[in-house]
């Protein structure tokens, strides 16, 4: 927000003064972070999305939708079943995989839901619900939303989940509480979520492409001019990092929402 907030001031200095930065953020620890950088910004905090003032807004969401929850269902005896979670003999957590044919699975697509036996699939109707709600907002009031995940451009079968504590993959059920669960973002489901609740969508595309399009190449050779030579070594390789196909370029995916009619949102456009 900082970096963006900073652009803003540098190339419309009018709707730097004009606007109000709202962040939803939960945790007080990070409150106090966020208020530090942000120094000077015109900034209020928020507990959910639905505390949002009324009004146009643009919405700017990075690795939001991965740490929303998802349930697991398994294919078994044919039927997709609720993947759970359950004590072990030994007074661990683990997984086991319930009774009944689960709900859910109306969620699936027809490819997922023809799946092999024994398959994993996810679906998040938090997910849903949270882009239904800024969809509805966005049709109503104006504006757009840019949303950046890792995950897929079309539904998929396959067990996404994971935990990273202190920047290392760490067991799932191990330590609860105290590490950061994930998992890949349906953007399928993302855009099927928007268009329902009465927006348009724009992509999802490639991360590499997205930036590729706005520009990232010809401002990293204009920023490598003027540093020496092991900046300028750093920040190519924080660019290729971010649009290498091998690196973050293919698996993070861009989404734009916008209400109907709103022209063709930069990057999404060749």
């Amino acid at each position: 927000m900082a970096d963006a907030l900073r652009a803003v001031r540098l190339v419309a200095p009018g709707f730097h003064a004009a606007l109000r930065v709202h962040l939803v953020e939960t945790s007080p620890v990070l409150r106090a972070r966020q208020a530090k950088v942000l120094e000077g910004e015109a900034v209020e905090w928020h507990e959910r999305l639905t505390d949002l003032p009324p009004g146009p807004f643009i919405l700017l969401a990075n690795e939001f939708l991965d740490a929303l929850p998802i349930h697991q269902l398994v294919k078994h005896g044919g039927q997709w079943r609720e993947r759970q979670v359950a004590l072990t003999e030994a007074g661990d957590f683990g997984f086991q995989v319930g009774k009944a044919a689960s709900p859910l699975a109306r969620l699936l697509t027809p490819e997922v839901a023809q799946a092999p036996e024994t398959s994993i699939a996810e679906v998040s109707p938090t997910i849903r619900g949270t882009i239904a709600a800024i969809s509805r907002r966005l049709a109503h009031y104006g504006g757009a939303a840019l949303l950046i995940d890792y995950g897929y451009a079309e539904a998929a079968a396959g067990d996404s989940l994971q935990a990273v504590r202190r920047h290392q993959y760490h067991p799932v059920l191990q330590d609860p509480g105290e590490a950061d669960l994930t998992a890949h973002v349906d953007f399928s489901a993302v855009g099927a979520a928007a268009r329902m609740s009465g927006v348009d969508v724009h992509g999802p595309i490639e991360q590499g492409a997205f930036l590729t399009r706005l520009g990232i190449l010809e401002r990293a050779q204009r920023l490598v001019r003027d540093v020496d030579s092991a900046k300028a070594h750093d920040l190519v390789e924080g660019m290729h990092r971010l649009i290498a196909p091998d690196r973050m370029g293919s698996l993070f995916k861009v989404i734009g929402l916008g209400p109907v009619g709103l022209s063709a949102l930069p990057g999404f456009v060749s």
